[in-house]
């Protein structure tokens, strides 16, 4: 007789990758170099709305709102700190190059609040980043993301919202949308 439980773990495991990269480490060395190099830094605060969920789910003065902000792959942006310096350049791609993890793709909802742009010799990098389940979208000068999702420590989390809040960006909280989106009216 075969053993039911037995074969709906093994079902359930084949989704796992059989290979787990290393930390700091990503399939595409062109990427970490770009980074690496970057002449310019951008981190953005998101909305984790999309331009399509607006227009169907708020009321006409929330989506007048939502609508003007400039976007970031069709995320609207609340905010962004260019980071202008060289040394604070280089600590934060040194930073964030190193503090990749690959592991396997989350079955969360992806809502990305925080977003970073690589700009090196004319090619960008951008890396849409959910912090609740920790998965990132790398997009490499406007192509499709990749499929892999590398995610970046706890502490590259919390140095990134301080640097937004140290420059006074609004960020999202992860709290319910209605919650949300009456904080963001509020706000100047």
């Amino acid at each position: 007789m075969v053993n039911i439980g037995l074969c709906l773990f093994l079902a359930s495991c084949a989704w796992l990758p059989t290979k787990v990269r290393k930390k700091g480490s990503l399939p595409d060395p062109d990427l970490i170099k770009t980074i690496l190099s970057s002449d310019t830094i951008t981190l953005y605060s998101l909305l984790p709305v999309k331009h399509c969920d607006i227009l169907g789910g708020y009321s006409a003065k929330e989506k007048q709102h939502l609508l003007k902000l400039p976007r970031f792959h069709d995320y609207p942006i609340y905010g962004q700190v260019r980071i202008a310096t060289l040394s604070g350049r280089q600590a934060w791609s040194k930073l964030l190059a190193d503090s990749f993890e690959d592991r396997p793709q989350t079955f969360c909802e992806f809502e990305p609040r925080h977003a970073v742009r690589f700009w090196s010799e004319g090619a960008f990098v951008d890396v849409l980043m959910c912090f609740e389940c920790g998965d990132m979208l790398v997009y490499q000068d406007g192509d499709s993301p990749s499929s892999h999702r590398p995610v970046w420590s706890q502490s590259v989390h919390d140095q990134m919202n301080k640097l937004l809040d140290d420059n006074r960006i609004r960020r999202d909280l992860p709290d319910d949308a209605e919650t949300r989106l009456s904080n963001f009216l509020r706000s100047p």
